[in-house]
């Protein structure tokens, strides 16, 4: 079929005729299926053994699952002076409560969790 036949051709001849064409590819699908399946159990026969032995056996190569470590999640390093419930770990985004204290003047190491801060005497 030409270009210039479906131009002539209007909206409901157009659908007809691309049902009728996505009909025969899926009936010359399944007949090339079925001709490869066909041909591949010729093979396998010729070699002694059943097609089914031989998918079954390729997906059998595949190693064991390797197990991951769960995720830890990080411990917090920084606190709110305001509502110390507010933690964040200085990982990511970081939250609105720190950009405003920042802005207010508070440095990072004033809002450093207690723990996590350095002996002021082992530096001096």
């Amino acid at each position: 079929m030409e270009a210039q036949e479906l131009n002539k051709m209007n909206r409901r001849q157009l659908e007809k005729l691309a049902k009728g064409v996505d009909a025969a590819l899926e009936k010359l699908t399944a007949n090339e299926l079925k001709a490869a399946c066909a041909e591949a159990t010729k093979v396998a026969v010729k070699h002694g053994f059943k097609l089914a032995d031989l998918v079954e056996s390729t997906h059998k190569k595949r190693g064991p699952k390797v197990k991951t470590a769960p995720k830890v999640k990080s411990p917090p390093k920084f606190k709110d002076l305001a509502d110390p419930s507010k933690t964040w770990t200085g990982k990511g985004r970081r939250p609105q409560w720190y950009r405003d204290a920042v802005a207010a003047g508070t440095t990072k190491e004033e809002m450093l969790i207690s723990a996590l801060q350095p002996k002021l005497s082992a530096v001096a």
